[in-house]
Parts: C-alpha cells; sequence; structure tokens
C-alpha cells in the first residue's frame, strides 16, 4: 500500500471535470446585471418567493429587522400529500398556509402562475445577501442563479448609502484599521494646527480694525520695533501664549513662498472679508427695516483719491440708528456722476431706490441744485425721498458769511489767529503763556477755515484770559534775551489790545 499523502493525478483530473460541470449549471455572472423584460416560466418545483414579499435592495440593507418568507402551496384541483420537512428544518416543524389568492385585476392564465416550491419553507431576515448565501437550501440557490436578475426589484440601486455596508465597513476598520490612517491622522492634527494659528490672527485683526489702529510699520521683520502695530500685538501675545510663540519662532520671517499667515497679503485679507460680513450684516438690517434715508459727501485721502462717504439712517428696535456703510472713489463732482455712482451702489447691494424716504447732503449748488442738484435727480427716481440741508454746514456757512460781511469783524478774527501763531511759534514763548494763564485753564486756539465752532473757542479763551495774557506779552517784552523782531511783534499785539474795538 502506497504511503503517500497527496491526490493522485486521476483523482486531481476526476476532480476538476467536476468543478467544471458544477460551474456550467450555473449562468454567467453577466447575466445579474442585466433586467430580463420577459417574466420567467418556473416550473412548480422551484422554490419561489412571492413577488409581494420582496423588499427593495436599499431595504434589505436595514439591520435588526426580520421577515419571514412562507412558502404556500398553490390550490390544486387534486392536493398534494405534504411532504416530510428537510432535515435542516426539523427544530420547526412545516406548515401548510392558506392559498394566496391573487387580486383580481392581476389574475393570469393558470398555465402562466409560478408556483411555490412545497417544501421550502424557510426562515430568514432582510439581511439576505451573498453573505448569507450558504444558509439557503439548493432548491432556493438553484432559483436564485436561474432568475435573481429578472426578481430582484432593485438590481440598479446603489449600495454606497446603505447602512449595513457602511456598519461593516466600520466595524473592519475597528478591527484591522485602515491602509491610510495614519496619513489621515496627520492630516486632521496639520489641520487642527493652522486652525489654531487663524484664530489668533482674526482676534488680532478684529482688535486693531475695531479701533481703528494702523496694521503695517516700515518693514514686517519679527522682532524689529518698527514692525507695526500688526506684527507688535502677535509679538506681545506670544510673551504668554506658548502656542503662538512655537509658530513665530518656527514660521517667522520664513519669506516669500511659505506658509505662515503673519504676511501683509493675509492681513488685508482677513480685513476685505470682515469688511464683507459687517457690510452685509448691515445691508441686511436695512432691508428689514425696509425705509431708509442716504447721506453722502466726497472727501479726498492721503493718496489724494476723491472719495464718496456713503452714510445710511434707518429705524431698529424703534430707534433711529446711522451706519456709514464704505469709500467710494468718484472721479467727478458732477451731480449726473454722483447720481450714478449713488445708483449702481444700491443697485450692486440689491437695495431699492423706491424704499428711500430722505436724503442729506452738504449746501454745494451739485448737491443741493434744484433744478439739476443730485437731491433733485434722486427725487426724480423716489418721490418720497425729501431733501433736508446738512445742519452743521448751513449753520457753519452762515457764521463764516456773517463774519466775512463786517471789515471790523475781519480784522478781530486776523488779530486773533496772529496771537496764536506767535505764541505757537516758539517754545519759550509758550511756556512764557502758560505760567501766566496757569494749567487746567483753556489757551489760545488756531482758527479753523471750515468750523465755526473753532473760532468760537478762540473767542472764548481769549475773553476769559485778557490780563494774562497782556502781562506774558509786557514780558516779553521786557526779556532782553529776546530777538528784537519778537519784542516788537509782542509790542504790536498789546497796541492792538489796548484799543478800543479790540476792548469791546
Amino acid at each position: 500500500m502506497s504511503n503517500r499523502t497527496y491526490q493522485s493525478g486521476a483523482a486531481k483530473r476526476k476532480k476538476a471535470a467536476k468543478a467544471k460541470e458544477d460551474i456550467s449549471k450555473y449562468l454567467p455572472l453577466t447575466s445579474f446585471l442585466l433586467v430580463q423584460k420577459s417574466k420567467p416560466v418556473v416550473s412548480e418545483d422551484v422554490f419561489l418567493c412571492p413577488t409581494s414579499n420582496f423588499v427593495s435592495i436599499d431595504s434589505a440593507l436595514l439591520p435588526n429587522e426580520t421577515l419571514e418568507i412562507q412558502q404556500e402551496l398553490e390550490p390544486e384541483q387534486e392536493p398534494e400529500p405534504e411532504q416530510e420537512p428537510e432535515p435542516e428544518q426539523e427544530s420547526e416543524p412545516a406548515q401548510v398556509p392558506e392559498p394566496v389568492q391573487e387580486p383580481e385585476p392581476a389574475q393570469e392564465p393558470e398555465s402562466n402562475k409560478i408556483k411555490t416550491y412545497p417544501n421550502a419553507t424557510t426562515k430568514t431576515t432582510q439581511e439576505t445577501d451573498p453573505a448569507l448565501w450558504h444558509q439557503l437550501s439548493q432548491e432556493a440557490q438553484s432559483f436564485w442563479i436561474s432568475n435573481g436578475p429578472s426578481m430582484c426589484q432593485n438590481n440598479d440601486g446603489s449600495f454606497k448609502n446603505s447602512e449595513r455596508l457602511s456598519c461593516g465597513q466600520k466595524s473592519r476598520q475597528r478591527e484591522s484599521g485602515q491602509l491610510d490612517s495614519v496619513l489621515l491622522k496627520q492630516l486632521h492634527n496639520e489641520q487642527l494646527y493652522w486652525q489654531n494659528v487663524l484664530k489668533r490672527i482674526v482676534a488680532v485683526v478684529k482688535f486693531l480694525s475695531s479701533r481703528g489702529l494702523p496694521f503695517r510699520g516700515n518693514n514686517e521683520t519679527i522682532g524689529s520695533e518698527q514692525n507695526g502695530n500688526y506684527l507688535g500685538t502677535l509679538e506681545l501675545l506670544s510673551q504668554f501664549d506658548p502656542f503662538l510663540h512655537e509658530h513665530m519662532k518656527k514660521h517667522g520671517n520664513s519669506g516669500k513662498g511659505n506658509t505662515s499667515y503673519l504676511s501683509a497679503n493675509i492681513c488685508e485679507e482677513f480685513i476685505c472679508l470682515m469688511g464683507n460680513k459687517v457690510l452685509s450684516e448691515i445691508i441686511s438690517e436695512l432691508k428689514k427695516a425696509k425705509y431708509y434715508s442716504i447721506s453722502v459727501d466726497s472727501t479726498p485721502d492721503l493718496s489724494h483719491v476723491d472719495q464718496l462717504t456713503f452714510t445710511v439712517r434707518y429705524v431698529k428696535d424703534l430707534a433711529p440708528v446711522e451706519r456709514f456703510l464704505q469709500f467710494v472713489p468718484i472721479h467727478g463732482h458732477g451731480a449726473e456722476h454722483l447720481e450714478t455712482v449713488v445708483l449702481n451702489f444700491l443697485q450692486e447691494n440689491e437695495i431699492s431706490i423706491s424704499d428711500c424716504r430722505g436724503q442729506s447732503y452738504d449746501n454745494a449748488s451739485n448737491m443741493a441744485g434744484q433744478y439739476s442738484g443730485l437731491q433733485t435727480r434722486i427725487k426724480d427716481k423716489s418721490e418720497s425721498a425729501l431733501f433736508i440741508p446738512c445742519a452743521g454746514h448751513s449753520l457753519n456757512l452762515v457764521g463764516n458769511s456773517a463774519a466775512g460781511c463786517c471789515l471790523e469783524a475781519i480784522i478781530f478774527f486776523d488779530f486773533v489767529q496772529c496771537l496764536y501763531n506767535f505764541f505757537s511759534a516758539s517754545t519759550h514763548r509758550w511756556q512764557v503763556l502758560l505760567s501766566f494763564v496757569g494749567k487746567g485753564k483753556k489757551i489760545v486756539k488756531q482758527l479753523s477755515g471750515t468750523r465755526w465752532s473753532a473760532r468760537a473757542d478762540a473767542v472764548t479763551f481769549l475773553h476769559d484770559s485778557y490780563d494774562e495774557i497782556k502781562k506774558a506779552l509786557e514780558f516779553l517784552i521786557k526779556d532782553i534775551s529776546q530777538s528784537k523782531e519778537t519784542q516788537n511783534d509782542a509790542q504790536n499785539l498789546i497796541t492792538k489790545m489796548n484799543t478800543f474795538e479790540m476792548f469791546f
């Protein structure tokens, strides 16, 4: 007798032939991907679940739900004898259910009806799928192999949203882990790191913006005393924040092309994003209030670019609210051009001009003109937009015009300006004036060409400290350390102060 433990060649060939024969009995895999249009004709001796008990692919993947599929006998003219239950179902005796009656509209000829297998009573779950294929009987397997593609209701469905598959995938990930789990963890840590950096950057930008402080300095070098408020504030915070300290130590002064979120470009980008957010919030409040009034005026900035300041007023919580919206660049001061700028701004922000109920400008002809001014052009678009001149500008014009029409008033204000120029031209003279006036009292003021209130302050000081100013001038005249020109100017000022017109 041979002692070999492996199969002989004949046994291997016999086994391969049998496996090939078994495989040839099954339909090709591609038949499961196509839905057969014609209804298959299945003999009475084939196991079949009733079509009404089928569930879709998506619903079949729901866990913890069971479905008892009972096979029933089709009523025959001569009932067949009951068959003994199969060996795997001995624990649960077979029952003969009542015949299933088809609905009236769906009746078919007796020859085309598909019979159920009498002895194939099986209890399965809704999780019946290829993973449970080994639990089906041979008859059930033969049925699904031959008729599966045509009987599945959702064979073209997507499995990506399947909860059963998702739970299985997660359980396998917990047991064996993902191939890229280390990379995903590294990516998560990197994202968390830069989020913490941006939180600190945004806080500094909000702080400086809310207080109107400048951001940039003469350079962008960390550690320099001239790097501006933005980098200077970050350096201050890094002294108490270990995370920010390590970031600035590692990424500070890294130059262009290296990510650090400390450059001026990032700072300006955050300012623009925050400005757009604030503008959208104000416009949202304005639209909620519906009715509003506008006030615009032009002013040049330090770069000599003429800009139109756009301000709106509306009611919020039963109280008037005034909000500045934006600086709008302009290229002229004509009424037609200003009208185009205002209407375009309102249209870009989806603000209806028909809801405008008021407009306020200065008294310049291009703004307040009765026939072709901006207020007239806006009123043509919205008849309810009443024009109200700026009260402060109107009062200032009245004061300047009243003072300019009288020669004595012109001479008086010229003397007040000369008095300020004399004392402010030298620090020594200014200290002499303070020594006679005393601390805590008003000092001489400069006249303003646009604000009448500045002239009122200057006249008030002269009235309250008239004798002290004279004593300071007399002291400078007698001071031999002063130049002759200074002594002469002081003498002329005292002479004017002693006149009757100036005194009263």
